[in-house]
Order: structure tokens, then C-alpha cells, then sequence
């Protein structure tokens, strides 16, 4: 009976250690998320986005990352860029400026964030103002 008791206590001491390290990894890894935004939103506002467009560059850059949510950041490449604006494109709902905005979060995101080359290019901006003009 004695050699029971002492299993279990073992046994619950070992769930206890295990879930407070998956309690303390998801902790650490809110924190990381939180300061990840914390300095997207301190970038947003380096290239002198106004203050009242700052939390519309907070969530365009958000719906992308749940988006692609499947493939890191760090993994990505122009071409899920160019695949997400494509998409975006298509939706008639979606006005000029909401689309110029949404390319200037996501240059922020990947240029500033990441540290990466600018995968957003002006020609490709004018021809992505090309395939919405032929949408309307």
C-alpha cells in the first residue's frame, strides 16, 4: 500500500512538472507574440503612419499572419505575399486605399520585422493596381 501511494505522489508530482512547463511555454511564447506586435506597432509608427490608421495596420498585418499561420513568418516568400494580395484583389468589396494599405502593412511586417528584402516592389504595386482597375 505504502509503495502505491509513493507511485502516485510520483506520478502526480511528474503530471504537475509537466503541465507547469506547458503552462510556462505557452506564457513564453504569449510574451514573445506580445512583444513581436509590440514592436510591429512601434515600427507602424517609425514610418509615420497616422495615428488613426495604426490599429487598421495592426489588423491587416494579423489577418495575414492567421492567413498563412500553417508556415512561420521566418519561411515565408514573396510568393505567399503575391498569392494573399492576388486573392485580396479578386474581393470587389475591397476599395483602392484599403489595398495600398494592406501592402504597406505587410511591407512593414516582412522589411521591418523581418529584417528581409522588400518583397513588394513599386512596379509590382502598379501592377496589382492594374488587376483591381479590371476588376471593377
Amino acid at each position: 500500500m505504502t509503495v502505491k501511494v509513493v507511485v502516485g505522489l510520483f506520478t502526480n508530482l511528474s503530471s504537475i512538472n509537466i503541465m507547469t512547463k506547458a503552462h510556462s511555454q505557452d506564457r513564453t511564447s504569449s510574451e514573445a507574440i506580445a512583444k513581436f506586435w509590440n514592436r510591429y506597432i512601434h515600427a507602424v509608427e517609425k514610418f509615420d503612419v497616422p495615428e488613426y490608421q495604426r490599429r487598421w495596420y495592426m489588423i491587416r498585418a494579423k489577418e495575414y499572419v492567421k492567413t498563412n499561420r500553417d508556415t512561420p513568418l521566418r519561411d515565408q516568400n514573396p510568393d505567399y505575399v503575391s498569392r494573399y494580395l492576388e486573392e485580396l484583389g479578386r474581393k470587389k468589396h475591397l476599395k483602392d486605399w484599403q489595398f495600398m494599405q494592406i501592402i504597406h502593412a505587410l511591407k512593414i511586417l516582412f522589411v521591418t520585422m523581418q529584417g528581409f528584402p522588400p518583397m513588394i516592389s513599386e512596379s509590382k504595386v502598379i501592377l496589382v493596381n492594374d488587376i483591381i482597375s479590371n476588376l471593377h
